[in-house]
């Protein structure tokens, strides 16, 4: 059995992510804050903002009214560019989510190049950008909603630091201190469909940030404000106090500031065939990476020992093939059956959070890289990076997955390569270090099981990436190159 979401959402996300990069790659060329830096071999698009001068972040979305996914694209660009000269401030760079319901390359090529065009007009770099394909839940008849957070650039003392309205646009600033200026973009996904059929809303938010904090620390990136964009296809008024106070108090245990954007988008976002309403979760992080973190990048070493993180639930990837699984057994209105309840249980647990604890080894000194098993899991996320350090280890001894988990994997696949491919399989997170029972210490004051799988080792005749022994006891090998 192939497994349509590795191909039609991981396979061809990338390929859509590489034509969104493609095509908004002149970009980098409109601002002379830009400074593309190499990290671990890799080269990154940020800002470095000169002493004297202040960050200031703002987000908008494109006009939901606008069918067309060009034009609403467009009014995106628009609107933060109209933002900056409302505030009288200078354009720098911006990232974005492009939500798209199936990902079509040429509907990306398209809206890649209209940001490109609008980008180069208001002086606006593209830093960063994702591609994400979510099905249904995005309305076919408009292919794609846009969202995209801005950073700006104005003179110190002309703004007050911190969260705070200008003209009536609302605003974040910060001093980047010198330091190269990152962001970077992610989402929910169809997640939320869970979150509307047992009640609790809320915990979207987690997922949604954690995706792109725990992206931030793995370039040992210090998160300053992340801004997401919370779409509702009916008026979120009564919604809008409780998402605020969450996001507060996000911000309040985490050290940054988490700002919403909250919007009826009407009929753009579409319900599940049984939810009674849908909303969806996705915006961008602004964080900055000190000199000497860019002078020591963080990569995997050989002799370095591989520690893994027992996981809680699934994470915001390959849900809805999950969704699809359990439909089929308890029917439409499964979330109300018995059975079905043990599986929304598990389905709609949060992610677990990794940025505080991620942020901490690497602080200390304890984690030579971390890893977190969301899309692409042991493949993209974990083969990947190794194989790119031309390593490879034999992974032992991993956590068993849930058995709700075990009954997906079965379900869906008849060799369990597919689904170590696609899912955590019971592996929420990695981290890589030299010292792992001090990091393994460290893991357990954040209450996290944690085990040594493997020790990393150089390319063994030309075999990179990761060897692994499934639940089943079946052996699984990702070079990480493919």
């Amino acid at each position: 059995m192939s497994d349509n979401y590795i191909d039609e959402c991981i396979k061809k996300g990338d390929l859509g992510s590489g034509v969104l990069r493609t095509t908004t790659a002149p970009s980098l060329r409109n601002n002379s804050y830009v400074e593309i830096v190499d990290y671990a071999g890799k080269k990154i698009p940020g800002l470095r903002i000169p002493q004297g001068k202040i960050a200031i972040v703002h987000s908008a979305s494109g006009d939901y009214s606008q069918k067309s996914a060009v034009h609403h694209t467009e009014s995106m660009v628009m609107n933060l560019g109209l933002q900056a000269q409302i505030m009288g401030v200078e354009p720098a760079g911006f990232a974005n989510v492009v939500d798209s319901n199936k990902g079509d390359l040429d509907l990306i090529e398209s809206i890649g190049s209209t940001m490109e065009k609008g980008a180069r007009h208001y002086g606006f770099a593209i830093l960063n950008g994702e591609n994400a394909i979510l099905g249904n839940l995005i309305n076919p008849v408009y292919g794609a909603n846009v969202f995209g957070t801005a950073v700006s650039v104005a003179n110190e003392g002309e703004f007050k630091l911190g969260h705070g309205k200008r003209r009536g646009i609302e605003y974040f600033a910060f001093d980047p201190k010198g330091q190269f200026i990152f962001m970077n973009s992610d989402g929910v996904g169809t997640k939320t469909y869970l979150y509307v059929r047992n009640g609790y809303l809320l915990p979207a938010l987690i997922d949604s940030f954690e995706m792109k904090a725990s992206d931030s620390a793995k370039l040992g990136a210090e998160v300053k404000v992340l801004w997401d964009n919370v779409e509702f296809n009916f008026s979120p008024n009564r919604r809008r106090k409780q998402f605020l106070s969450a996001a507060k108090g996000i911000s309040n245990q985490y050290g940054f500031s988490y700002l919403l954007n909250i919007e009826n988008v009407g009929d753009r976002v579409v319900r599940d065939r049984d939810g009674s309403f849908a909303y969806n979760v996705s915006g961008n992080a602004v964080s900055v990476i000190s000199n000497e973190r860019l002078r020591n990048p963080l990569f995997p070493k050989a002799g370095d020992f591989l520690i893994a993180i027992k996981g809680e639930g699934p994470r915001s990837n390959g849900i809805t093939a999950k969704r699809e699984i359990v439909e089929k057994w308890f029917g439409r209105n499964w979330h109300e059956t018995k059975g079905g309840k043990e599986f929304l249980k598990y389905l709609a647990e949060p992610s677990i959070v990794f940025y505080k604890v991620f942020k901490d080894l690497i602080d200390r000194g304890l984690a030579s890289n971390v890893y977190h098993m969301s899309g692409g899991a042991f493949n993209g996320k974990l083969a990947k990076p190794i194989a790119e350090r031309n390593l490879f280890v034999e992974v032992k001894d991993l956590f068993e997955p849930d058995w709700r988990e075990i009954i997906f994997a079965y379900h869906k696949f008849v060799c369990m390569n597919d689904a170590y491919a696609k899912w955590p399989m019971g592996n929420e997170g990695f981290v890589s270090s030299s010292k792992p029972f001090e990091a393994a210490e460290v893991l357990s004051s954040f209450d996290l099981e944690s085990r040594i799988v493997g020790r990393l080792e150089e390319a063994k005749n030309g075999k990179t990436g990761i060897e692994l022994i499934a639940f089943n006891g079946e052996n699984i090998y990702f070079s990480g190159k493919n």
